[in-house]
């Protein structure tokens, strides 16, 4: 793959994941709330559907980072100490939006959404001895395999520190590590010739439907009979989500330059400002949420929260890009 084929792919992927994190967190407020209602079936997919999101971030990031000669040890000491820094920053300004007290629990205790950061930390901590590990892998097949059993037995285990659940941690790690893996594999394979490998594109579309309605349709079927629904099939580390976000990354790698023509700007826009989306983007969710507006139509309004809090983040963040300083320190 070119560079410049390279950096579109990941600009694709990484605005894709951008929109599905807004709507996972747009549509869990609902996902509740309308249970035992019709309108929740039409949460239950929305919510399925976006499950390849948070895992396509740790992918891009491990695709760009590991076995990269541009990088040392201290660059990504520095990288894991700047978003430790924006943490504690963000979680100050959640705990002021939320109006808590200003306890120490208060400010270690992550925001919903800011788990993210000392994970993608630890993960760039951790480079360096992923570089080594991953060139004794011989084979990526070998590497799923380990990954399904650790990230099965971390979730029935139910292990669990101060509310980041250690397999989250493993399957982020997991997905850190498939990223580097299989985008080399799609190389080495040639997977990305379509003049070769026609059908390796409508393939990658149906694992990815496949495992999409398996996860919306499980998780209904672990819910008949409870009075809150199951969310077992939404785990990262569950064999579902994987494979399918596994699909969705190789389906991306191979999308023509001339198909997202059209979307290459918004697309562009969206995936350079994203960091900034996903850190200011629950404060309009809540306050899109909040509002009695269509209260009696939860998809409706579901479907606006996440219009409106996604359009709100972006040019937000669009605004703060132009104020060098404040830039640097928020959203970079």
């Amino acid at each position: 793959m070119s560079k410049q084929k390279k950096v579109l792919f990941a600009d694709y992927i990484r605005a894709t994941a951008t929109i599905g994190v807004v709507c996972i967190h747009a549509a869990a407020l609902y996902f509740l709330q309308t249970f035992g209602s019709e309108s929740w079936h039409f949460i239950n997919a929305l919510d399925g559907l976006c499950r390849y999101a948070v895992p396509l971030f740790f992918m891009l990031s491990g695709m760009f980072h590991i076995n990269n000669p541009k990088y040392c040890w201290k660059d990504f000491l520095k990288k894991g100490a700047k978003l430790f820094l924006l943490y504690m920053l963000w979680q100050l300004v959640y705990v002021f939006v939320a109006d808590k007290p200003f306890t120490i629990k208060s400010l270690i205790a992550p925001h919903y959404h800011l788990w993210f950061l000392p994970v993608i930390a630890l993960m760039y901590a951790l480079t360096p001895l992923f570089t080594q590990w991953v060139k004794k892998i011989n084979t990526i097949t070998i590497y799923i395999a380990i990954s399904f059993l650790i990230g099965s037995y971390a979730l029935y285990s139910n292990l669990v520190i101060k509310n980041i659940s250690i397999f989250s941690v493993v399957g982020c790690a997991s997905y850190y590590i498939m990223g580097y893996l299989l985008h080399q594999n799609l190389v080495k394979q040639n997977w990305l010739d379509k003049s070769k490998h026609k059908l390796n594109k409508y393939l990658a579309i149906g694992v990815t439907i496949a495992c999409w309605l398996a996860t919306a349709a499980g998780t209904w079927l672990l819910s008949k009979g409870k009075s809150v629904p199951s969310e077992v099939l939404y785990a990262y580390a569950m064999p579902n989500v994987m494979l399918g976000t596994m699909a969705l990354f190789s389906l991306f790698s191979q999308l023509e330059t001339s198909f997202t023509k059209g979307l290459h700007k918004p697309l562009s826009s969206l995936s350079n400002l994203s960091f900034g989306v996903y850190l200011i983007h629950p404060i309009f969710i809540a306050c899109c949420y909040n509002t009695p507006i269509l209260a009696s139509y939860p998809i409706i309004k579901c479907l606006l929260t996440i219009v409106v809090s996604l359009l709100v983040s972006w040019i937000l963040s669009w605004l703060i890009s132009k104020v060098p300083y404040l830039s640097k320190i928020i959203l970079k």
